[in-house]
């Protein structure tokens, strides 16, 4: 909140906190929006975000990022002269204390990766988990700064192994059903491939292989969640819902215990 106070309107969305968040926004912003959310930006989610925001370009942020001034500055300069729709990221992580990756977000059509864009460009009806602003213009109406520090989101991974297992599975059995319902399908050979992909992606092309420890964890974890993505999707599209399971597992169990009753009475 202390970042961006003085830039523009502050607004806060929450998810009805039961910590002191609220009375710590306050101190900055008297505009809070609470909103029960998923934990994640829903398209729902967005669009109460859009509706809250007093301005045509908004900045979408969480408490886990820091904008340098010079791109906030440069975020200011684009808002006022209207010529770009949005503005793509370049992303620094910090991990375990340390750097571990720096990427872009190369344009895609109908997949959006902004944190800063008008409005009007985003068609929330198209959003999907991990692409949840589907932006509807050309690539010549982003702008692309350039790739230096003073021009890149810094976002800080507060997270142990254990807290990002958790994080992974309710968004990798969101982002499962979702494409599972798109007619999405997959085999072994997609989960190979998909899983050696994420993760040499990150260890050779973000470079993570130079980062030590903390790079080739991140790797890990990456390559492991799309994996799981795909083996949520072979569950359903093969009827192994939990339920479904501990059926199956009660009828073996149960087969089990009247042969050991037939071996007891043999005996």
């Amino acid at each position: 909140m202390r970042n961006f106070q003085g830039w523009a309107p502050v607004v806060l969305i929450d998810n009805f906190s039961s910590d002191r968040t609220v009375e710590i926004a306050r101190r900055f912003t008297d505009r809070i929006v609470m909103h029960r959310n998923p934990g994640w930006g829903d398209p729902e989610s967005y669009q109460v975000r859009f509706t809250a925001a007093p301005t045509d370009y908004v900045l979408i942020a969480y408490a886990g990022q820091y904008y340098p001034p010079s791109l906030l500055e440069l975020y200011k300069k684009i808002a006022k002269e209207g010529h770009y729709k949005a503005v793509a990221v370049w992303n620094q992580v910090y991990s375990y204390g340390r750097a571990v990756n720096s990427y872009g977000r190369p344009f895609v059509n109908n997949t959006g990766a902004f944190a800063f864009f008008r409005k009007s460009a985003i068609d929330l009806n198209l959003g999907k988990i991990h692409s949840e602003l589907p932006f509807t213009g050309s690539k010549e109406d982003i702008y692309y700064p350039p790739k230096l520090p003073e021009f890149c989101r810094i976002s800080f991974r507060d997270d142990d192994c254990a807290s990002t297992e958790l994080k992974h599975a309710r968004y990798a059995d969101a982002d499962a059903r979702q494409q599972h319902s798109a007619g999405v399908r997959t085999n072994l050979l997609i989960m190979t491939c998909t899983y050696l992909r994420h993760l040499l992606g990150c260890l050779l092309w973000r470079g993570a292989i130079w980062q030590g420890m903390p790079g080739i964890i991140n790797s890990i974890w990456r390559a492991n969640y799309y994996l799981s993505i795909h083996i949520r999707i072979w569950e359903m599209q093969n009827g192994y819902e939990q339920t479904k399971i501990t059926s199956l597992h009660a009828g073996i169990r149960s087969k089990l215990s009247k042969r050991e009753q037939i071996d007891v009475i043999n005996t």
